[in-house]
This record gives structure tokens, C-alpha cells and sequence, in this order.
């Protein structure tokens, strides 16, 4: 009888000790997925943090060198004499790579009607630019304008500078600067971008400087990383230009950051991805560690306790049986001695 008790509540324990194993494992392992998908959301704010801090020093930067360059006197005899024979900036923009973060650095020159007086990088001139909102906008107020905008080249970021001759506006002097330069530092730090011009631009983009698109989205940095455009290519790349947060794809974290500019208008996106091997779970991993650990811990404790009193139930009982036999023999000998008087 006392074996069965035994095997009774040695089946008990086990039934208790996989109830709570599998209740813990359960919450610990929904815990890790909760810990991991808000450390995923961070991670994906600290990308798209990181980028647009990158976006907002390079406009800075674009601007301080525009502000400098535009008090070039030359400038405004060309624009005054209509002769844009003496403006030669290739020279300065090779210096500025070589000496600068600056890789490819454009200059341009409207006149006071927005139409292209001077480029640095090409010989076509004399065509409109007021299709861009950001000439537009200069055109009428006349004040300083730091842009990102897709022209008829590249989406680029634009420092633009009115000029005036005797409080006269006569034009305006442009510099533009590329995403190369921001999608090198980003690789710096592990993470790899892919800059696209809203497809509403794919017709605008007449000269394409990078010559690539994938889709209807033109590709704005020359160096965009070939495994990710590999693989924004085998997804859907409307499902991830709308990534809210962030997604998990073949090993990478990938979240979007829309670019937007004058008057809140979407220029374009830029794709981040960071490969989840570079990204430090350690405290997770450590959590569950330590949970598992805690879970088979207290499972043991349980089991100690448990045997410790059932131990301590068995010996009473075995006590109780021995008050019960000694009883029994008192009486047995009692009867003994009265059969003996007869």
C-alpha cells in the first residue's frame, strides 16, 4: 500500500513539474518574442535616426560650402554679361573629393527666370528648371533654400543661394551634393542603404546619373549595396517601401525611411538593412538563460519539498503502524494471559 502511495505521488510530482515547465516555457519564450520585437523597433529607429541625422549634416554642410563659393564675383559678371565662358568649377569639385567627404560635388548657375545658366557637370544648359518645387519656391520669396529634390539628373541635395547686383535679384547660385557620401558612413557602421527617387520622378530623370532603376524607382547612390538590391528585388518592393517599423528578412533587419521635402512632398526612400549577426542580444539571451535556469531550479526545490514531506508523511505513518502493532500485541498478550487463568 505504501509503495503505491509512493508511485502515486511520484506521478503527481511529475504531472505538477511538466505543468509548470511548459507554462514557464511558454511565457518565457513569448517574453524573449516581446524583448526581441522592441529591440528590433529600436534598432529601426536608431537606423532611421542615424540616416536622417546623416541627411541633416549633409544639407548643412552643402549649405556652408554654397554660402562660400556664391560670393565668387565671376559669378555675378557671367550672369550680368551673359557669358558663362569663365565659370569653370570641375578643378574645385576634384579638389573637394580628394580633400573632403564631398565625392561628387555639382555646381549650377539659373538665371533670374530659373533656367539653367551653367553646369558643372555637363554642357547642357538654357533648359527651364521650374518644374522643381524647390525653384519655384526661390523664385518667389528670393531667400536661401536647402533641398533634397529629383531633377532631370539625379535626386540630389540642393544648397541654393539668390544673387542680386545692386539689390536686383539676377539669379541663383546651386550647389548639389549626392547620397554616396551617406550611404559610405552608414557601411561604416554596418549598415548598407538604398536611396530610391519616388517612381512619380522616373520621367523626370531624362540623364540618369547612376543609369539604374529598379522597377519605376531610380537608384540614387552609386554605391548601393548588391545583396540588398538582390534581395528588395525578390520581395515585394511596395511591401517594403512601406515597412512601418521594420522587417525580418533572410537574416537583416530592414526598415524605410521616407525622405520628404518642400511643402511635405515624398521625394523618395531610403532602405536600411543590418544584418542580424551585427546586432548584440546578449541580455536577451541572458534573460532566458536565467529564467530557464530559475524555472528547473524551482522545479527541483519543488521536488525537495515535496519528497522531503512525503519522507516525513511515510514516517509518521510508519510510526502509526507501529503504535497500531504494539497495540495489537498488548492485546494479543492480554488475551494469552486470560486464556491461561481458564
Amino acid at each position: 500500500m505504501l509503495k503505491n502511495k509512493f508511485i502515486i505521488n511520484f506521478l503527481f510530482y511529475i504531472f505538477i513539474a511538466l505543468v509548470i515547465y511548459t507554462v514557464s516555457t511558454f511565457y518565457i519564450n513569448k517574453e524573449e518574442k516581446k524583448q526581441l520585437n522592441q529591440k528590433y523597433i529600436t534598432i529601426s529607429k536608431n537606423l532611421k535616426n542615424s540616416a536622417s541625422n546623416l541627411i541633416k549634416d549633409k544639407k548643412n554642410a552643402t549649405l556652408a560650402v554654397a554660402m562660400s563659393i556664391s560670393k565668387d564675383k565671376r559669378i555675378i559678371d557671367a550672369l550680368l554679361n551673359n557669358d558663362n565662358s569663365k565659370l569653370d568649377y570641375d578643378k574645385f569639385s576634384l579638389e573637394l573629393r580628394k580633400n573632403t567627404k564631398f565625392q561628387n560635388v555639382w555646381f549650377q548657375v539659373l538665371n533670374k527666370k530659373g533656367d539653367s545658366f551653367y553646369r558643372s557637370w555637363t554642357k547642357k544648359t538654357h533648359d527651364s528648371l521650374d518644374f522643381r518645387a524647390d525653384v519655384r519656391k526661390i523664385l518667389k520669396n528670393k531667400k536661401i533654400l536647402t533641398s533634397i529634390s529629383v531633377g532631370r539628373f539625379d535626386m540630389t541635395f540642393k544648397s541654393m543661394i539668390p544673387l542680386f547686383h545692386n539689390s536686383e535679384f539676377i539669379g541663383i547660385f546651386e550647389i548639389i551634393t549626392h547620397f554616396n557620401s551617406i550611404a559610405k558612413i552608414l557601411k561604416e557602421n554596418k549598415i548598407d542603404a538604398l536611396v530610391l527617387a519616388d517612381k512619380k520622378y522616373k520621367k523626370t530623370i531624362k540623364y540618369p546619373f547612376t543609369k539604374r532603376f529598379i522597377k519605376d524607382y531610380y537608384i540614387a547612390n552609386l554605391n548601393a549595396n548588391k545583396n540588398l538590391l538582390n534581395l528588395v528585388e525578390k520581395e515585394n518592393l511596395e511591401k517594403v517601401l512601406s515597412i512601418k517599423d521594420y522587417e525580418l528578412i533572410e537574416n537583416r533587419i530592414l526598415t524605410t525611411l521616407k525622405v520628404l521635402e518642400v511643402d511635405n512632398d515624398l521625394i523618395g526612400y531610403m532602405i536600411l538593412t543590418k544584418n542580424l549577426n551585427d546586432i548584440d542580444i546578449l541580455d536577451i539571451k541572458k534573460f532566458k538563460k536565467n529564467s530557464e535556469a530559475y524555472v528547473l531550479l524551482s522545479i527541483f526545490l519543488i521536488g525537495l519539498i515535496y519528497t522531503i514531506i512525503s519522507y516525513y508523511i511515510y514516517l509518521r505513518s510508519i510510526e502509526n503502524l507501529n503504535v497500531k502493532l504494539e497495540k495489537n500485541l498488548k492485546k494479543i498478550k492480554m488475551q494469552e494471559k486470560k486464556i491461561r487463568l481458564f
